[in-house]
């Protein structure tokens, strides 16, 4: 084998060795590229559940909010309206010992 012919060989090997390489970093890429884009798509997916999820839990929380709050109005006006009974009978009771403290403040 002649010397030209062992340095094309060597010239050929490298040429082939740059190639792969070449093709490695390439592939390389690609693969980094291809598991950004479906991270992306997996922290959207999740970013989506999540909002659907918080909108679920508000939804629920304003319905509990209301519910009590009902319940508590409910109450408070039934205890309001306890109150005005109970105002109401001791009206008449009142006004006599307002008359008769005013009476007995002028005859003193």
């Amino acid at each position: 084998m002649a010397k030209t012919e062992i340095l094309l060989r060597i010239k050929k090997a490298e040429n082939d060795a740059k190639a792969l390489i070449a093709e490695a970093a390439e592939a390389k890429s690609r693969r980094i590229l291809e598991a950004k884009n479906a991270a992306g798509k997996i922290i959207r997916g999740a970013e989506e559940e999540a909002e659907k999820f918080a909108a679920e839990y508000l939804g629920k929380a304003k319905e509990d909010i209301n519910r009590e709050k009902k319940w508590i109005l409910k109450g408070g006006l039934s205890e309001a309206e306890q109150i005005k009974a109970k105002a109401e009978k001791n009206v008449n009771k009142a006004a006599e010992y307002l008359i008769a403290e005013f009476e007995r403040t002028v005859n003193a």
